[in-house]
């Protein structure tokens, strides 16, 4: 959501300070153009699990020397949501739309964040998938230009975008 182009897990010791334990591994991984919030989890967890036998060994060998992070760390608490309920600002860039709808998409898992929402006039609608098209309309942007049976193209600020996976507010697809 906030455009960031790396991420990482962390094996770390547990204090009663929230990541403040001496760190014993961390593995750092790209963020790939097209990421989800499902395909990151999948991917910190696949990052987690072949890092595992080395967190074993360094415990094995009672080598937990771990440094303690010193850099200030983000942090994203559970309750801090995208703005407007996650209505979808087409003032806004293609891209940083985009990149919230990707954000908000963990697949069949629980979204503790919310649902990308388009406020089409008098209707709000839920969109599941946005690309990015070439096209650049010269009208305002968050206008319709055009509508299919399975998606929806509204302008921005930078280039025109296309929305499917379009359902109701109760969740029926459109």
């Amino acid at each position: 959501i906030n455009g960031e182009r790396e991420h990482g897990i962390t094996w770390h010791l547990m204090t009663e300070a929230v990541d403040e334990g001496n760190i014993l591994i961390q593995k750092r991984f790209p963020v790939a153009e097209d990421e989800t919030s499902l395909s990151l989890n999948a991917k910190c967890y696949e990052v987690a699990l072949t890092s595992f036998a080395d967190l074993v060994e360094v415990l094995t060998k009672g080598e937990v020397k771990g440094q303690q992070a010193t850099a200030p760390a983000t942090l994203y608490a559970k309750n801090k949501r995208p703005e407007a309920a996650c209505i979808l600002d087409c003032q806004q860039s293609a891209e940083q739309i985009n990149a919230l709808v990707r954000g908000l998409e963990f697949g069949p898992y629980t979204n503790p964040l919310g649902l990308p929402k388009l406020y089409l006039g008098e209707e709000i609608i839920i969109t599941t998938r946005a690309e990015i098209l070439s096209s650049s309309s010269e009208i305002e942007a968050g206008r319709v230009v055009a509508v299919t049976e399975d998606s929806v193209t509204l302008t921005t600020a930078t280039h025109d975008i296309k929305f499917s996976g379009l359902q109701t507010l109760n969740g029926q697809a459109l």
